[in-house]
């Protein structure tokens, strides 16, 4: 049985928000290890950049759906499953 577009959709946007999430806390492990040197500015700016996609897509579910996801419980579980 196929699903609806809007359900498909909704499995998008969080399939998107998780990635972001992943991308943010990958990163976010590497600066704590190059956090001195170059890469660390690098790195802190990529950092933003995502954080600031993650709040568009955010803010795109919440005009899409009507709330919000809960990203702290996503970002748990993504760096939970990834450890």
């Amino acid at each position: 049985m196929n699903k609806p577009y809007w359900q498909i959709k909704h499995d998008w946007f969080i399939s998107d928000i998780r990635i972001l999430l992943w991308e943010i806390w990958t990163l976010k492990k590497l600066l704590r290890q190059y956090a001195e040197e170059s890469l660390g500015d690098i790195l802190r700016q990529t950092i933003k950049k995502l954080k600031k996609e993650l709040a568009g897509v955010v803010k795109e579910y919440a005009n899409i759906y009507g709330d919000k996801p809960d990203i702290t419980v996503m970002r748990r579980e993504v760096e939970n499953a990834n450890q």
